[in-house]
């Protein structure tokens, strides 16, 4: 319907290295230390490799083609000031992740940063790799932090 390019979804092949770089510059300096607290916490949880390795970024690059390819597309061309689209996005992604209060904070910030470096180099990849990477760290990080990963009313039901 809206006709979007492979370019401005996020899926052309010339902005992958360039988007990449971008984001890892600004994301290993938030991962080391997420994982540094795993290492230095220790993983007492399930694990399932499988899901971490493959399952978890196949949704990563799901929601991050929701959040950015799809939802930012709209709100660029909705919003004549694309300063506050991140913001927006971020709070779209995060309220997605409500009434989990780990999730809700990392979301917003994760949401608003990715849309701000998906404008400056439109690739979905990187910010799948890297919401993966972030995902599988607060699972470790707050393994002992009832339903960490769980949204919604399944996140209310491991209370009850």
């Amino acid at each position: 319907m809206h006709r979007d390019s492979l370019e401005r979804i996020g899926l052309a092949s010339a902005n992958f290295k360039p988007a990449f770089a971008l984001a890892t510059k600004i994301c290993i300096p938030f991962l080391v230390p997420a994982y540094a607290i795993v290492a230095y916490r220790g993983f007492r949880g399930e694990w399932n490799l499988w899901f971490s390795f493959l399952g978890y970024p196949i949704w990563a690059f799901v929601q991050e083609y929701a959040l950015l390819g799809f939802v930012a597309n709209r709100l660029e061309e909705a919003i004549s000031s694309r300063a506050w689209i991140p913001w927006l996005n971020g709070l779209l992604f995060a309220s997605a992740h409500l009434p989990n209060p780990v999730l809700t904070i990392a979301t917003f910030i994760s949401g608003t940063l990715f849309t701000a470096l998906f404008f400056k180099r439109r690739h979905l990849v990187p910010a799948a790799v890297f919401h993966a990477l972030f995902g599988v760290a607060i699972c470790m990080a707050f393994n002992n932090f009832p339903g960490i990963m769980s949204v919604g009313p399944g996140y209310l039901r491991r209370f009850q």
